[in-house]
């Protein structure tokens, strides 16, 4: 069911792109570039890293829990009235490492882990005056590796479905040029699976595996054209 609905959105991301700027006459077509920042819950993650413990060394700087990630969107605005429908792409990204001392050798060890949220949305915005609401679906990958010299290791590698409720406030506009903040709230509609994560840190014991991430977040966008 989901690999079907994945493949839907795929078609509905290229047609757009094909077929909304050749309808200019119906409304406006804008491209967006944003900055997103956010707050993550990712509890199942911060606990793994906090219980990890080398057994031949001492941790003396633990992992930090993922306090917040950024990155940048992009995409394309098809825009009539106060309505507006928007196809993107966006990516997320933090990493997080941990230093250990080795007493036998009397050496230091640092292990690092790098964390992506990469993903394809589609969404609908309502705008009244200088502000709005709206709401987008996202099919949206995590990504988590392991850093070993020039290399990472893959370890969860899994797409899920998302949800985000946003309010908008236009900050800035011209008739070429405009300028909007976003506050918003998204949840997951599925869980992914930590269970290599743990493997790997070889931390046990935590009956459940399943990640559900939640975000509060703030995107800063700006959308050319026509306006």
């Amino acid at each position: 069911m989901w690999s079907r609905l994945y493949q839907c959105v795929k078609r509905c991301i290229v047609y757009g792109i094909l077929i909304v700027p050749i309808n200019p006459i119906f409304g406006q077509v804008n491209i967006k570039i944003g900055y997103n920042l956010t707050f993550p819950n990712l509890s199942v993650n911060d606990e793994l890293l906090q219980a990890f413990q080398p057994m031949d060394s001492e941790v003396v700087e633990s992992f930090g829990s993922i306090g917040f990630m950024h990155g940048i969107q992009l995409g394309i605005r098809y825009r009539w009235s106060n309505v507006a429908a928007e196809l993107g792409w966006e990516n997320l990204s933090r990493d997080r490492t941990a230093l250990s001392y080795r007493a036998s050798s009397d050496s230091f060890t640092d292990r690092q882990y790098n964390y992506s949220f990469t993903g394809f949305s589609f969404g609908l915005d309502n705008y009244f005056n200088k502000f709005g609401l709206g709401s987008t679906l996202l099919s949206q990958k995590l990504g988590v590796s392991r850093a070993i010299g020039n290399n990472d290791l893959t370890l969860v590698d899994e797409r899920n479905w998302a949800l985000r409720l946003q309010f908008i406030i236009r900050v800035q506009e011209s008739s070429m040029v405009s300028l909007l903040l976003k506050p918003y709230y998204q949840f997951s509609l599925n869980s992914y699976d930590l269970t290599p994560l743990a493997d790997d840190l070889n931390v046990g014991g935590l009956p459940d595996l399943s990640e559900s991430p939640t975000f509060f977040g703030i995107t800063l966008v700006f959308y050319n054209g026509r306006q």
